[in-house]
């Protein structure tokens, strides 16, 4: 029993150095490629596919791909072939007969090209490679009698760039620092083949405004609106550059509320802004029904009664028509409709004013004042 292991292991130690077995690689199948897997790196030994135009994958089974096995691609009918970087070898016969390959685009990672690894390959016109010229001339290439590879060095050379590249249809990978609204941010796209980079400003979202931020209650849901502006006027988009949330989707009653703004898309950040609904306004019962009434060194006020969502009223009068230097009333009941004030100068002019508050908490909120110019003039 000891002599057949030993036989058997001394057969497959001479097949390995014979044949270049690599008894380390797991052979794989990912869509149109087989492949090899040793030390974290794979070798396509066959391509399958029927596609006229080839982008090998850089990654297969998650695993590099760095070799065109012998042979992988031999007899293909595709007419341009993309191999990504990371690619480090094409060995013998890769490409042999590949009579319909007119471009092939080459990674500056290459190092080494076996015989015939282009032979055969009639109408290839342009082989396109991401390095330099300099680059180009470390790359090692079996030439040369019963080499091949002639076709590789007929073709035109294009440095530095792809096919797709080279008729600016890139690959590009985008890299988004995103804008605030007190910073710019950018977008920088980068192309995975020959690495032709752009980059556009994206200019800060600058300018937040809403609609209105006081509003009177109607007994209806009331809000602002937003409108978003970037640094250079341009209008952002409510979904794709920002979100709006409100502190109550159902704000009808008087109260302080808040809209908070999120930027998002190629935008960060968020903005609070503070929006009011106040209480309903009152107004002077008309003179010829007793709503002004001059009294002897005085005079009596009535109003209009708004007791919903009201807590009571406030009263100003003063003898100059702006109200500066103007006495102030507070009447705590809204069902107290009426005020007279004594003690004033006989014979003088008063400019009078009315509105309504409303007390939530620490806060109060005013109406706005009554509509017009009011005045009663004292009784001596």
């Amino acid at each position: 029993m000891k002599k057949i292991t030993s036989l058997l292991l001394s057969v497959v130690m001479l097949l390995s150095i014979t044949t270049g077995l690599n008894l380390s690689a797991l052979a794989a199948v990912s869509s149109n490629y087989e492949y090899t897997v040793a030390g974290g790196e794979a070798t396509i030994t066959k391509y399958k596919g029927s596609e006229s135009k080839i982008t090998v994958p850089a990654k297969l089974g998650n695993v590099k791909v760095t070799v065109i096995g012998e042979s992988a691609f031999s007899g293909v009918t595709a007419t341009s072939v993309v191999l990504p970087e990371g690619v480090k070898r094409i060995d013998a016969y890769g490409f042999f007969g590949c009579k319909n390959l007119k471009s092939i685009t080459l990674p500056k990672t290459m190092e080494r090209i076996w015989y015939r690894a282009f032979s055969m390959c009639k109408s290839l016109t342009d082989v396109y490679y991401n390095g330099t010229k300099e680059q180009w001339a470390k790359v090692t290439v079996l030439n040369g009698e019963d080499m091949g590879n002639q076709e590789l060095f007929d073709a035109a050379f294009h440095y530095g760039t792809s096919a797709d590249c080279a008729n600016n249809k890139h690959s590009y990978k985008s890299t988004v620092t995103k804008a605030t609204i007190t910073s710019n941010g950018k977008i920088v796209k980068k192309c995975s083949v020959c690495g032709k980079t752009t980059t556009t400003t994206v200019a800060k979202a600058s300018s937040i405004k809403l609609s209105r931020n006081i509003f009177t209650t109607n007994g209806n849901v009331q809000r602002p609106s937003v409108t978003v502006y970037d640094s250079k006027g341009k209008q952002l988009t409510y979904k794709k550059d920002f979100n709006v949330d409100y502190s109550n989707w159902s704000s009808k009653n008087v109260g302080r509320y808040t809209v908070t703004i999120k930027l998002i898309g190629n935008y960060s950040g968020t903005k609070t802004y503070p929006y009011y609904i106040n209480p309903k306004p009152t107004a002077f019962v008309p003179s010829n029904k007793g709503g002004f009434k001059a009294v002897s060194k005085g005079f009596t006020l009535k109003w209009n009664k708004q007791a919903s969502q009201t807590t009571g009223y406030q009263i100003q009068y003063a003898t100059k028509r702006d109200f500066s230097n103007a006495a102030t009333i507070t009447i705590a009941n809204p069902n107290t409709t009426s005020k007279t004030i004594k003690g004033r100068a006989g014979n003088t002019r008063y400019y009078v004013r009315v509105r309504t508050y409303k007390k939530i908490g620490n806060g109060t909120f005013y109406s706005n004042w009554n509509s017009g110019v009011k005045s009663v003039v004292t009784l001596r």
